[in-house]
């Protein structure tokens, strides 16, 4: 019985956000806020006591004139509200009494104008922008005083060590739920950010574990641009999460590799880490673009198998023979091509064909452990009646045929005309891809490996043009063909090939596995096994649609990549054959356990 499956469709939503808005209104609770801030002093001045207990009365002095003199440059506009001091009590920031009144100060001075809020009480409103200018001015004026009185290197040391503890304090104390999930931390941010007016920004789901933001602007780099000084601008808003104690102990990490303090964007990814581990960022390349791209609809056409290669076929010797030889359909028919690359190499570099039929015979009675045909050399006359050049060649003909039979690993004793008998796939792929193998390296110590390689392509290219079918091509666009493929993927396959329509002349797809590849492991020369499996699909790309369309390929599992990254491009739209990045391959569908890098 036919088993059907399921079609998998992924779309890499990719969608953008214009919510930046200094002029947002947000309601919160500034007595509870302000304590948070000033619990944030008191770490400060808690972990400087620490580790350089000598230096905290003149720090905080240092501190206390830079805060008062930003208080003084701040025009107090109406709704600015002298809160009731906070009653908290603060261990170490207690000492200091200027610095605690002067911080909640500073706090609300740059978060008016504030109302109150119709609904609570104890609620105000006030603008989003102007709430992350307090609480990220004074960590400014914080790491600022480091710089200024240590010098900035020594200043930025001794901070991160502070800052690293406080994050300790704040993961130990409110550690990630385990049900938490970047789909719902997405999600929340995303809601959070566009109420706040915080920032416009791209947004790309890279799997289901797995984004990446690309920032515009956000509140963070607007707060302190003013201040020109962008390195302290940084490590006073976005450090925190870039050191490893942010994402030790937690289950979604996080990962930027620029800011706004320093570039024109920010690249922010997010990942669970319990299903990736440590993944690569994103090119910056591919980040910068996102903002640029409409959504990609992904479809994943086969399933990894294990035991694909044990599946087992049903031949008939005699059929089978005949049609590996010469079959008129199958362009991999193994004496089909040899017969054409003979005859190429007749018209175009006669002087070496003698001695190259004669190396070929030389080396498959090096690989014949004995000849198979016994009584049975009827079926040769068959297969000669096909061939121009071969049939001259007898007994490399014999050679090469009973090594083929060898290759499907055939029981002793068969009747080659009643008999149907069982092979596994691994041995069929094996006896028709091996000797295309040979035929190659045999080439390439004829006449050297340059050389070799260089007829070789030339011979493929030419063969596939000859094999082009004698009735018209059904090619019309390749949005059609991704029609196709989709309605096709629905159909059990062991070969897994992720496809996406990037443009309308432009048909991206990544093979994920290659069982022909898989089965000749055992011969040791990549670049000529690249050549017989893959180089042909450059003519054939062309050929099957009417020369409309050009291939383009990077990354091959024939040369040792992950995957094979491909894509056609139809000309008639758009002669720009630009591949796209790594990056864009390696996100367009999760990339199977079995073949993720070490």
């Amino acid at each position: 019985m036919k088993v059907m499956r399921k079609l998998l469709v992924r779309k890499m939503e990719i969608k953008s956000y214009k919510c930046y808005n200094t002029k947002a209104e947000i309601e919160f609770n500034p007595n509870t806020w302000i304590q948070d801030q000033l619990g944030n002093m008191n770490s400060v001045i808690k972990y400087l006591t620490e580790f350089k207990p000598e230096f905290v009365v003149d720090y905080v002095q240092h501190l206390i004139k830079r805060i008062k003199n930003a208080i003084d440059s701040i025009e107090k506009k109406d709704g600015y509200y002298d809160l009731p001091a906070i009653k908290e009590k603060f261990e170490f920031l207690d000492k200091y009494p200027n610095l605690r009144i002067l911080t909640q100060e500073f706090l609300l001075a740059h978060m008016n104008p504030m109302k109150k809020s119709p609904t609570d009480s104890k609620k105000f409103i006030v603008y989003g922008l102007n709430q992350s200018m307090a609480f990220r001015r004074i960590s400014y004026h914080s790491v600022k005083s480091f710089s200024e009185m240590i010098g900035k290197e020594e200043g930025i040391k001794l901070y991160t060590k502070i800052l690293t503890r406080i994050i300790e304090d704040a993961n130990k104390k409110n550690p990630q739920k385990s049900d938490i999930s970047v789909t719902k931390r997405r999600k929340n941010a995303i809601k959070s950010w566009c109420e706040i007016g915080m920032a416009d920004f791209t947004c790309c789901v890279l799997d289901e574990h797995k984004i990446i933001f690309r920032f515009n602007n956000y509140f963070a780099h607007e707060a302190l641009k003013d201040f020109n000084d962008p390195d302290i601008a940084y490590y006073a808003s976005c450090y925190g999460a870039d050191i490893p104690a942010f994402n030790k102990g937690r289950i979604i990490h996080i990962r930027r590799t620029q800011t706004l303090h320093h570039a024109d964007f920010c690249d922010e990814m997010y990942w669970d880490s319990r299903v990736h581990n440590n993944p690569k960022q994103p090119s910056l390349d591919f980040t910068r673009k996102l903002g640029k791209r409409m959504k990609l609809e992904v479809i994943k056409f086969g399933e990894f198998n294990p035991n694909a290669l044990d599946r087992v076929l049903e031949i008939q010797p005699v059929e089978t023979i005949l049609s590996i030889a010469n079959n008129k359909v199958n362009n991999f028919a193994c004496l089909k091509r040899l017969d054409h690359l003979l005859g190429f190499i007749d018209r175009n570099y006669s002087s070496f064909l003698e001695k190259y039929i004669e190396n070929l015979n030389t080396k498959f009675q090096t690989l014949l452990k004995e000849n198979l045909f016994g009584d049975n050399k009827f079926v040769l006359t068959k297969i000669f009646e096909e061939t121009d050049y071969l049939k001259k060649s007898t007994n490399l003909v014999e050679n090469i045929l009973s090594y083929y039979i060898e290759l499907l690993r055939l029981s002793d004793n068969f009747d080659w005309i009643k008999d149907r008998i069982e092979v596994k796939q691994r041995d069929y792929f094996r006896s028709f891809l091996i000797p295309n193998y040979y035929y190659l390296l045999v080439l390439t110590e004829t006449i050297g490996r340059e050389e070799g390689i260089r007829l070789f392509k030339m011979h493929i290219s030419d063969f596939l043009i000859n094999q082009k079918p004698k009735s018209p091509i059904n090619f019309t666009t390749l949005e059609d063909s991704f029609e196709k493929r989709k309605n096709s993927a629905k159909n059990p396959s062991d070969w897994v090939i992720i496809y996406g329509m990037l443009s309308k002349s432009k048909l991206a797809f990544r093979n994920d596995n290659c069982l022909w590849i898989d089965v000749l492991q055992d011969l040791p020369d990549k670049e000529l096994k690249y050549y017989v499996c893959c180089y042909g699909d450059y003519q054939n790309a062309n050929t099957y649609s009417n020369g409309n369309v050009v291939l383009t390929m990077e990354h091959t599992i024939a040369q040792g990549d992950q995957y094979c990254s491909r894509v056609k491009h139809d000309t008639r739209i758009d002669w720009n054959l630009e591949h796209p990045k790594k990056e864009f391959f390696d996100n367009m569908w999760p990339i199977h356990d079995s073949k993720k890098e070490n």
